[in-house]
């Protein structure tokens, strides 16, 4: 009986873990009570896309400028139809959090494909540092996740062979980055081995970028989820509040001279 009991708990938590490869969106990390802090930053994340990435044309074909049929009398129902698919599709929020079971961690899936995550954070926080307001009440940091993978070493070379790589290739010109590696329920990879492959790969595909890991331009975030490997950018480090959301205004305490290290704190 008491192992029939353990099973059932045992399903019941796998069941709310549903992070999984293949996600992209937005980790964070929050104070407080963990259901407020989830409708909280969810509402302010789907507001801010809403209002400043407008939505591209629908690829739904709904013929608005013909509700009546062919008689003259009589609604089109098939035209009817698609409309309401098209409005219910509309409706649809962009973000919904991810339920998962490990303590003090948010992730909230962005679900159009059309917009980068970073871009999203840099534009969200240079909105609140020009307002001079954070409007998050409960997140602490955030961090953009563009790619997410089953975590595994196989996975980290092919990351940084088809996503970290091109993308420091692909920049206007080559700064300094540095790697936020955090592991979050996790032992399927070592610290020392992420920062041992990553930055050789980068050595090889893209030599003019050099390591700096006080005053980065760029930092590259690896973290391990139990069993997914997720892997983000993080442009304009510094001038974002080392993306801490409590240091992210002029009023909050100096982040100068700190080191990657203590944000992962």
């Amino acid at each position: 009986m008491g192992k029939q009991k353990f099973w059932k708990k045992n399903t019941a938590k796998q069941m709310r873990d549903q992070l999984q490869p293949g996600m992209r969106g937005f980790l964070c990390t929050y104070a407080g009570n963990a259901g407020r802090a989830a409708n909280d930053t969810s509402s302010m994340l789907e507001r801010f896309i809403e209002e400043n990435f407008p939505v591209p044309p629908a690829s739904v074909d709904v013929d608005d400028d013909q509700p009546i049929g062919d008689n003259g009398g009589e609604l089109d129902i098939a035209s009817e139809l698609k409309k309401e698919l098209a409005e219910l599709k509309s409706k649809k929020g962009v973000i919904s959090e991810v339920p998962n079971s490990i303590k003090g961690l948010l992730f909230f899936r962005l679900r159009r494909r059309d917009i980068a995550p970073e871009a999203v954070i840099c534009a969200l926080f240079q909105q609140w540092k020009e307002n001079s307001c954070v409007e998050g009440r409960y997140i602490s940091r955030i961090w953009p996740i563009s790619h997410s993978y089953k975590a595994s070493k196989e996975s980290l070379l092919d990351a940084c062979d088809k996503v970290i790589v091109p993308y420091l290739q692909g920049a206007e010109k080559a700064e300094t980055y540095c790697i936020e590696f955090a592991a979050r329920n996790s032992d399927a990879l070592e610290k020392s081995t992420v920062l041992e492959v990553v930055n050789a790969k980068i050595t090889l595909g893209a030599p003019t970028w050099t390591i700096d890991y006080k005053h980065p331009s760029l930092v590259i975030f690896i973290t391990t989820a139990k069993k997914v490997l997720m892997v983000g950018f993080g442009p304009q480090f510094i001038t974002n509040g080392r993306y801490n959301v409590h240091k992210l205004l002029p009023s909050s305490p100096a982040t100068e001279g700190a080191s990657v290290a203590e944000a992962v704190q």
